[in-house]
């Protein structure tokens, strides 16, 4: 069973809104297996403070979104956006997290209805992807919520409850920096190099995905730095693998130096 898997921040103004959820949309969409899976937990955050403002699953991250962001329509009390509104307007940007997930079969889209509750979500995952990445998706999501509490004293301001049931039975205190993380502190094993919207244009997004995302999985079990655990698991697939030139190609141009939002970053060419 996963451990943990790649968390990806972006930052957005109003008028970024229809970009990054097309981005969005293409990197985790649930009409594909290419990319990343389209259900997993998603946050938004204040990047002035680092607060963790609200945590969520979701059995479809774009659907979901982009309902909370006011793009799909949704009745305001099933969604937060009110409050993402709100929020923009009155601090200019508003951060947003993705816990992604390795696609799986997802020949059983999830459904588009508007008005679903957290277990009605679970069930539509549990139907896609099965009961284990169900259990997964809902341990998680308690398990940033947890984590936020016990750091802050109080659940994210607009959660109501501390997840799912289920996630709540299984949760506990391992993962620690999981709400950190989530919140836009960046964490050098889990967090991606790239924002959301660059992990679905840029070139270097073939890192994230086929070198450091499966690397992350494990990493929990392993000794020794991050970069040391990715170059001991690169080794296992063999000299001539793809992750091992994509490895190359990330010493190449210094990638696990870089951190999301950075402008000064010199992009190579895909190794042949």
């Amino acid at each position: 069973m996963m451990l943990l898997a790649t968390i990806a921040i972006d930052q957005i103004e109003w008028k970024d809104r229809q970009e990054f959820w097309t981005a969005l949309n293409k990197l985790c969409s649930p009409e594909t297996t290419c990319g990343f899976s389209s259900s997993g937990i998603y946050s938004f955050w204040d990047p002035v403070k680092f607060e963790l403002l609200y945590v969520g699953l979701a059995s479809d991250l774009s659907l979901r979104i982009g309902q909370h962001l006011g793009l799909i329509q949704c009745d305001y009390k099933c969604c937060k956006s009110k409050q993402v509104e709100k929020f923009v307007f009155e601090n200019g940007r508003i951060g947003i997290g993705l816990l992604l997930m390795s696609p799986n079969d997802q020949t059983i889209l999830a459904s588009r209805k508007n008005r679903v509750t957290d277990n009605e979500r679970l069930a539509e995952i549990e139907r896609a992807l099965g009961r284990e990445a169900k259990d997964m998706i809902a341990h998680f999501e308690s398990l940033v919520l947890r984590s936020h509490k016990r750091i802050a004293e109080k659940l994210p301001r607009w959660n109501r409850n501390a997840g799912s049931k289920l996630g709540q039975a299984h949760a506990d205190a391992s993962l620690g920096g999981l709400s950190q993380a989530m919140s836009g502190r960046f964490d050098a094993a889990y967090t991606s190099r790239l924002s959301i919207r660059d992990l679905n244009g840029l070139p270097e997004s073939q890192i994230e995905e086929f070198v450091l995302h499966p690397a992350r999985m494990t990493y929990p079990l392993s000794n020794g730095t991050f970069e040391d655990h990715v170059r001991w698991w690169v080794k296992l697939q063999g000299k001539e693998c793809i992750c091992a030139q994509l490895l190359d190609w990330a010493d190449k141009i210094n990638y696990f130096a870089w951190q999301p939002f950075e402008v000064n970053h010199i992009h190579g060419e895909l190794p042949r």
